[in-house]
């Protein structure tokens, strides 16, 4: 396997990115049960794409091949997606009782950067290169 081929330091950067983008979801899907962020369908967006990310983290640590890799790179487009329309979606909200955060699907953005930054060079996607 090429990602096998991967330096030491390089490797042990990229399982920190991992672990990162993981401990943020994963602390980031609490927060949003625990507010109970999921009264409305457009509130189960970020409930839903947290629970793919971490299905996809689990993907591309298990079996890290071009085709995971893909997958999670969808997968944290779709994270710096739904931070942006988060983000759009709290800036609008007039509420009497509640202000959501505005910032808060900010984290979103940024873990989907972090797990693209993952991606950079990954070995397993030079597999795709060899089909060329």
């Amino acid at each position: 396997m090429l990602w096998r081929l991967e330096s030491e330091p390089l490797k042990t950067l990229r399982h920190g990115m991992l672990g990162l983008v993981v401990l943020g979801t994963t602390g980031l899907a609490v927060e949003l049960v625990v507010l109970e962020h999921y009264t409305d369908w457009n509130q189960l967006i970020p409930v839903a794409v947290s629970g793919s990310g971490l299905l996809a983290a689990a993907c591309v640590a298990l079996a890290p091949n071009l085709l995971t890799l893909r997958v999670w790179q969808f997968t944290m487009l779709l994270y710096v997606g739904t931070g942006i329309t988060g983000i759009t979606m709290h800036a609008d909200v007039v509420s009497d009782t509640v202000d959501p955060p505005l910032l808060a699907p900010g984290l979103f953005v940024q873990l989907g950067l972090l797990g693209l930054l993952y991606t950079f060079r990954h070995p397993a996607s030079a597999e795709g290169d060899n089909h060329s």
